[in-house]
């Protein structure tokens, strides 16, 4: 099992995941951007609200990436557990 993680933690690659996140205001995703995408798809699907990193404020977008370049620990199998690559483990 991995070790908790928590927020305050440091991240090895913080600031180059943070860079290819779009900049944005202090103010809601509604009042800075349409809502829908050019597909018609609500952006809010992969779209989080603005957030201030004290770096100034990005707007957090869910994106391709690979392993090295997760912020997260928990997208990705370990090999460490009983459950399956996708997360369902059967009882």
């Amino acid at each position: 099992m991995a070790p908790e993680r928590h927020t305050s933690d440091p991240v090895e690659n913080e600031e180059e995941v943070l860079r290819e996140f779009p900049r944005g205001e202090p103010t809601s995703l509604a009042e800075q951007r349409d809502l829908t995408d050019e597909t018609g798809a609500d952006i809010r699907e992969y779209t989080g609200e603005p957030v201030d990193t004290g770096d100034g404020v990005v707007i957090p977008q869910q994106q391709n990436v690979g392993e090295e370049r997760s912020v997260g620990e928990g997208e990705f199998h370990d090999g460490d557990d009983e459950s399956d690559p996708g997360g369902d483990a059967q009882a």
